[in-house]
């Protein structure tokens, strides 16, 4: 690995000598912020993991993984989710969004698709992937693969094939349903679903539907009705919360309108859908359950996992904005939001600045300790300057 002092890239995964920009690679031991040595771990990772996948989704998603395995404290897999994968999801919500895999027909085309689309809509669902197959089962496929594979070329269905190959006979997928069927609807099509709760008057049992989620609907728009998802379930209760169960309870099929799931406790007891936010879509309630929920974090936020509480405020902001959501139902105390675990949920928060309604407007600033506070005041100038060389950086790589 080298350092070149006037690089127009960031960095570039040259087989066998990995260039860089300076700044990307070489830290000045007196003076740096811990955001310049998260960004060089993970551009290092991003490189070397190059050496092994063309794929974009799969080496951002290394680059995440391998940070976040050498250095947990950073909590960088959190930050994935609330940074890159909230993000994205804003993106893929528009109309003007695109499927992961296209055909393309001229050079011109290669460059316009790296976009956000691109470089983090392909490792969340690489990540829901892993929580559905099981992390153990995720490995082994890949490494099939990779020695299958070496020194050749591959085909998207050639992952499929390794991965459904490593869960054969673990009754881990729905009946006579493979990795394949269920992938190609979350990278064959734009966008992804929101599917909605509603539980029964009893609360034991809820009907979940899914549509397509768009965040601005027009009398032109496409008809959101037209897109379907293999969706993976996953839920948990008040009664008995359990957040580490990532792997899915049911599954919604790209044929199912709606599908019926049961056990769930009475309807004074909450429940939360997408253990983790491990699925990439967004989950809407009904007015009860958001009421349940919007109670259970103002009165101690932490029963709920901090990804989850960063999922609701996150969901909920979006679902506003798309009226499908009514703002009373939002969390609307200090006390729901200051103790959500620092700046994990921070990034999102911004995110609502104009958008959110008044009450959730600034609240960014009070998931942050103090201690992060002066951090944050700190970086803020210099992560302001490097943004938009970042965006040229990624798009260049």
């Amino acid at each position: 690995m080298i350092t070149l002092p006037d690089f127009s890239a960031g960095a570039m995964e040259n087989w066998g000598l990995i260039t860089y920009r300076e700044r990307l690679l070489l830290l000045d031991p007196h003076d740096f912020a811990d955001s310049n040595m998260d960004d060089v771990a993970r551009v290092i990772a991003h490189e070397l993991a190059h050496q092994w996948f063309g794929n974009l989704g799969f080496a951002t998603f290394i680059s995440y993984i391998g940070t976040n395995h050498l250095e947990p404290e950073w909590k960088t897999m959190e930050r994935f989710v609330t940074e890159e994968m909230q993000g994205v999801m804003a993106l893929d919500s528009l109309e003007s969004s695109h499927p992961i895999s296209v055909t393309v027909d001229s050079a011109s085309q290669v460059n316009e698709l790296f976009d956000g689309i691109s470089y983090y809509k392909g490792p969340s669902i690489i990540r829901m992937m892993k929580f559905f197959l099981k992390e153990v089962n995720f490995k082994k496929g890949i490494h099939n693969y990779l020695v299958d594979k070496q020194y050749d070329n591959a085909e998207q269905d050639d992952l499929w094939l390794f991965l459904t190959q490593a869960v054969a006979g673990m009754d881990l997928l729905p009946p006579e349903t493979t990795v394949k069927t269920i992938m190609d609807t979350w990278t064959l099509q734009m966008g992804f679903p929101v599917i909605k709760v509603e539980r029964a008057a009893d609360g034991t049992s809820a009907t979940v539907t899914q549509n397509r989620f768009l965040l601005v609907k027009n009398a032109n728009s496409t008809d959101e009705h037209d897109y379907w998802w293999w969706v993976p379930l996953t839920y948990t209760s008040e009664d008995n919360p359990d957040f580490l169960t990532t792997h899915p309870s049911a599954w919604m099929d790209d044929t199912d309108k709606h599908v019926t799931v049961s056990s769930l406790p009475a309807s004074d007891k909450w429940v939360i859908f997408n253990m983790q936010e491990s699925g990439y879509y967004k989950v809407n309630y009904d007015d009860n359950n958001w009421q349940l929920l919007t109670a259970q974090l103002e009165k101690d936020h932490t029963p709920i996992h901090l990804l989850n509480r960063a999922q609701l405020i996150d969901d909920a902001l979006d679902l506003a904005r798309a009226s499908e959501l009514k703002s009373h139902l939002l969390p609307e105390t200090r006390g729901g939001v200051h103790p959500m675990g620092g700046s994990t949920v921070q990034p999102g928060l911004r995110g609502a600045d104009v958008h959110a309604p008044r009450r959730l407007r600034g609240l960014a600033d009070e998931c942050l300790t103090e201690e992060e506070e002066e951090e944050e005041e700190e970086e803020e100038e210099e992560e302001e300057e490097e943004e938009e060389e970042e965006e040229e950086e990624e798009e260049e790589d």
